[in-house]
């Protein structure tokens, strides 16, 4: 179910389906995927269809993996945290929070400096996580070979097993 975010958005719900004939039968897990994430709630009669509550143009990072763009907000995560840290309580005053502003800023400068100097900032990404990142990018720039040839099946299965649970 994971690969289905590296489906594009508009064949997802086919791509579901295709996976509904490879799980086994009774997995509630499935259903509520479903209902949450891809369809939403269907009633029956006159009630109106309640549509999904993460709609997949939401979640979905196909184009983002294309345009090798990130897919998470683990930056802003990261400097949230180390913010907070830094700050060293959760509801700090005014006061404080601005003065640790001003020194996040002076940081910023600080980098940007270094930046200019040729400076490496940060450190760089494991070879580890590029070497994924590039196997998920190489099958999700093949989506349409699997899909002119109905083979939607086995790329949903080869960007799965790129992930680790």
């Amino acid at each position: 179910m994971l690969a289905l975010a590296f489906v594009p958005v508009g064949d997802v719900p086919a791509a579901l389906e295709l996976l509904y004939e490879e799980i086994p039968e009774n997995m509630p897990v499935v259903s509520n995927f479903e209902e949450l994430y891809i369809n939403g709630k269907k009633f029956r009669g006159n009630r109106r269809n309640i549509p999904p509550r993460y709609p997949p143009k939401l979640w979905n990072c196909y184009d983002a993996t294309l345009q090798n763009l990130h897919r998470t907000n683990n930056i802003s995560e990261g400097w949230h945290t180390r913010f907070q840290t830094v700050v060293g309580k959760h509801h700090p005053s005014l006061y404080g929070c601005l003065t640790e502003f001003q020194k996040e800023q002076a940081d910023c400068e600080t980098m940007l400096d270094q930046l200019d100097l040729g400076q490496r900032v940060k450190a760089a990404s494991k070879k580890k996580w590029l070497r994924t990142q590039q196997r998920i990018r190489n099958i999700v720039a093949t989506y349409e070979e699997y899909a002119t040839s109905n083979r939607q099946v086995d790329y949903l299965r080869n960007v799965g097993y790129n992930f680790v649970l």
